[in-house]
């Protein structure tokens, strides 16, 4: 009864939220045929051999309380009682299903107040239900933040985690052939489950990608760029480095500060994970970590393939879903037009959305005890896309610190081993790693400065100093005559 009652619920907000759209009660049945394709093969999970319910399918919708409920029946033939875990968990899916069903019924009211729902004709359906009416946007809403975060989430776990799986049962038979295919698998699942949803969402709705994914001034970047340019076409060595002294010195403290906070974080966050592990316990040894280790014994090679798989690559396409799309999404209105701009013309730093998008980040992982690691790394992350007005800074952090673990490998083949086997960390260690996140944090900021007047996506700023006889305070910000701020 207790599973059955949120479960109804949720089915009875769902179909009321789309019958609102229906006009008749044949279009009706047509607009609740979709559901039910979608919640017939969620609830016949439970028939499929070798799946356990926990905590993770205890978040999946229908399929919560289906396998729960099989779990149930079966203890309860075997033993003739319900075990206390298995009360955890239905304590957690009544919870979880209640809070889907709370949310349903919110999209169902919100439904029957729009009068161009209610008053439409047929053929004015619009099947992009996850924007708010209004003014043609040229960045997504929060909800549309939120529909790409579960659209995204639902793919991984159902489709991603099938290919991890199929890719490590290759591992008796032939590890060379199980790397290849979970090279494969991992690629896939970056590029159209990660990243694909949110250029999908972009391109549908003509957003402008450069006000999503905040390609603007790329701060103390342009340098890297051009360095590379210089070697492809075979320039001097010697010519090529004036770049880099030519690089103005707010440049610099970003790029010190970034080389300082990136190493830092990855000491404090394996320290982290340590205390969590000692009241949780550790997590398995698992296929990633075995073929991790098969890989280093390849040298230089196998470093390079691992920089490549598990820094460089979700690197790039994890940023684009969220500090790209999600965090402009979840970005106030006033952030993206201007209009909370001090009175020195600065924007102040947006903490509810880079905090959100942060704790959507830690959840993508699937893994409890790194959730809070990964939130703390996403907040850093959105905080340095923020003041940099740009995702390729939060890119390159997000490489280097992928990249850590198998400098730390590398290191540790070699007799440098800082960080024990058992991931414990020395004291004097995590003490210059905690002055190291200070200073850098502080160097970003300061090198940032300059930026804090721009817009998310602009390249340089709208807004002017003020003369004394404009009618304006000295010191004070107005926009100038020939810019126009972002439309939202």
């Amino acid at each position: 009864f207790l599973l059955m009652v949120p479960a109804a619920a949720l089915f009875g907000a769902i179909a009321l939220a789309i019958s609102a759209f229906a006009k008749s009660y044949k279009e009706g049945q047509y607009y609740i045929t979709p559901m039910m394709m979608v919640a017939i093969p969620l609830a016949m999970i439970s028939l499929l051999p070798g799946i356990e319910f926990n905590w993770r399918w205890g978040l999946v919708p229908i399929s919560n309380f289906s396998l729960l409920f099989r779990d149930l029946l079966t203890e309860i033939s075997t033993i003739g009682t319900v075990s206390l875990q298995m009360w955890g968990y239905v304590a957690q899916v009544v919870t979880v299903t209640g809070v889907y069903a709370y949310l349903g019924l919110r999209w169902a009211t919100s439904n029957f107040y729009r009068e161009d729902i209610l008053f439409r004709v047929a053929e004015e359906f619009n099947w992009k239900v996850w924007e708010v009416p209004g003014p043609k946007r040229t960045t997504p809403s929060s909800a549309g933040a939120g529909f790409a975060f579960v659209l995204a989430l639902i793919l991984f776990f159902f489709l991603g985690q099938t290919w991890m799986i199929e890719a490590a049962a290759y591992l008796q038979e032939s590890i060379d052939e199980a790397l290849r295919r979970f090279a494969l698998a991992h690629l896939k699942n970056q590029v159209l489950l990660i990243a694909g949803p949110a250029i999908l969402l972009t391109l549908i709705n003509r957003y402008q990608f450069r006000n999503i994914f905040w390609t603007g001034p790329g701060w103390g970047l342009g340098w890297a760029v051009q360095m590379f340019r210089g070697f492809a076409k075979g320039v001097a060595t010697r010519d090529v480095f004036k770049i880099v002294r030519s690089l103005p010195m707010r440049q610099w403290r970003t790029v010190l500060g970034v080389l300082l906070v990136t190493p830092a974080l990855s000491v404090l966050m394996i320290w982290l994970l340590s205390l969590l592990a000692t009241v949780f316990g550790m997590p398995a040894h698992g296929p990633m970590e075995q073929m991790g280790e098969h890989i280093l014994t390849w040298g230089l090679k196998g470093m390079l393939l691992l920089v490549l798989f598990m820094a460089v690559v979700p690197g790039i396409f994890e940023e684009i879903l969220f500090r790209g799309y999600i965090l402009t999404g979840m970005l106030p209105d006033e952030h993206k037009n201007g209009k909370a701009r001090r009175a020195d013309g600065t924007l102040p730093t947006p903490w509810k959305a880079i905090i959100i998008t942060g704790l959507l980040f830690g959840l993508m992982h699937l893994s409890a005890i790194r959730i809070p690691i990964t939130f703390i790394g996403g907040v850093l992350l959105g905080w340095i896309a923020w003041r940099t007005r740009s995702i390729w800074w939060a890119v390159a952090v997000h490489i280097l610190y992928n990249a850590m673990p198998v400098i730390y490998g590398m290191a540790a083949e070699r007799g440098v081993e800082a960080i024990r086997a058992d991931m414990s960390v020395p004291a004097w260690l995590i003490a210059v790693a905690a002055v190291a996140f200070v200073v850098g944090v502080v160097l970003i900021q300061k090198g940032t400065a300059p930026l804090q007047t721009l817009l998310p996506g602009e390249r340089r700023p709208t807004w002017t100093p003020t003369e004394n006889n404009d009618g304006n305070a000295p010191g004070t910000y107005a926009p100038t005559p020939s810019a126009q701020p972002v439309q939202t």
